[in-house]
């Protein structure tokens, strides 16, 4: 079961997937399942909190899409804070390990050189983005061999956040541009959002 709360949108947006998730829709899918109880965000005051303490209306620290990047797409801006729009938790999902961290092998990540990727792609001795830039060297990537509740969410704008010190980013942003021709403009509403990249109306959208 995955439960949706956002704000002017009645409804979450998922992400469809090879690990059996449902497809991009208002309020049912997956939303790129993401992380499990415990993990820590890192907040706009810079303090961390449990990810399944988070609230709507909280502001945690966030970052863009570097929009002067030449070629491949990156991930490598500085830090900003932004609000949490939407909140989403999949009641039972698989889950893998990067090093100590239990998330979704579908869940976007940004490799050391800025660039997104699927947990489930990384290997041992790749490199991700940490949330100041640096990059963390991988010694786990792994399944978990366990399904347990997973937390997710939205930020404004930039549609990403760090956890336990890892840059995460959620699926509309990777793949928005994808499935429009027209450039990604951030700073629409989720619902805008959805519409401009996947070109029907929001009330259309089917779960």
């Amino acid at each position: 079961e995955v439960l949706d709360a956002a704000q002017d949108s009645g409804g979450g947006s998922g992400e469809d997937s090879e690990m059996g998730g449902g497809g991009y829709g208002a309020g049912g899918g997956m939303g790129g399942h993401c992380f499990v109880a415990g993990t820590l965000v890192l907040m706009a005051d810079k303090t961390y909190r449990p990810i399944e303490e988070l609230a709507l209306g909280d502001f945690v620290m966030s970052f863009a899409e570097n929009e002067k990047s030449w070629g491949a797409r990156r991930w490598d801006t500085e830090l900003e804070p932004k609000k949490i729009t939407s909140l989403t938790v999949a009641e039972c999902a698989k889950t893998w390990w990067l090093n100590e961290t239990r998330t979704s092998p579908i869940d976007w990540v940004i490799r050391g050189n800025g660039e997104p990727a699927r947990a489930m792609w990384l290997e041992v001795g790749d490199t991700i983005m940490g949330s100041d830039g640096e990059s963390i060297k991988l010694y786990k990537s792994e399944s978990s061999g366990m399904s347990e509740p997973v937390f997710n969410f939205e930020t404004e704008d930039n549609y990403s956040y760090t956890a336990d010190n890892i840059r995460t980013v959620r699926g509309m942003a990777v793949r928005g541009r994808y499935n429009n021709p027209l450039p990604y403009q951030p700073g629409k509403t989720m619902k805008e959002v959805y519409e401009y990249t996947f070109g029907r109306k929001f009330d259309q959208a089917v779960a």
